[in-house]
């Protein structure tokens, strides 16, 4: 088997929410993925977290992509407006346009840990 390089793509994304969220495209082999991982972390953490599972996922699913990000106002995202209320509708509207801008194609997976995993369930219904 050939070893494939870990390559990672960091970038900001604006959204029509006025958040400009801190994003990681990781990838290993393929450039149109058939599935995108999109991992969400809690409140007070970042995206630093999922740091650790990202190259042996991908080690596994080389088709696939993973999508790391930091919350408004978490990690290297900076917070939005004070006038914007950081509620979980707004992290859903985020969440949301973030999909929108970097996912264009195949399977969606979310993976979330603790608070992470109330804004799964909330796209998910």
């Amino acid at each position: 088997m050939s070893t494939l390089e870990l390559q990672v793509f960091p970038k900001f994304v604006e959204l029509s929410t006025g958040s400009r969220l801190y994003t990681e495209r990781w990838q290993i082999g393929a450039v149109n993925p058939t599935r995108t991982l999109v991992f969400l972390h809690g409140l007070g953490a970042s995206s630093g977290l999922f740091f650790p599972t990202i190259k042996p996922l991908l080690s596994l699913l080389p088709d696939t992509h993973v999508i790391t990000y930091d919350h408004a106002g978490a990690g290297l995202s900076p917070p939005v407006d004070p006038s914007v209320s950081l509620s979980v509708s707004h992290m859903l509207a985020d969440l949301e346009g973030l999909l929108a801008a970097e996912v264009s194609n195949g399977q969606i997976v979310l993976i979330a840990h603790s608070a992470g995993t109330i804004l799964a369930a909330r796209w998910l219904l």
